[in-house]
């Protein structure tokens, strides 16, 4: 899981996004709408926070993986 949330995307910002018949956002770009819901919450974030979300899987991927 967290290899899969490192692999997420680093579009340019802002993320273009509508509302739809629900009232629901979605991503504009057909790519980035069929990611995971993690990827999704990622996407959400703004750049700096996005940076250090992934800062800090890195890390915890770090010690979880010494062997």
């Amino acid at each position: 899981v967290i290899d899969h949330l490192l692999e997420t995307p680093e579009p340019a910002r802002p993320v273009a996004v509508v509302r739809d018949e629900r009232g629901r956002y979605r991503f504009v770009d057909s790519d980035l709408q069929s990611r995971s819901v993690g990827q999704k919450a990622l996407l959400r974030m703004d750049a700096t926070q996005e940076r250090a979300v992934k800062q800090q899987l890195r890390a915890i991927r770090s010690s979880i993986t010494r062997g």
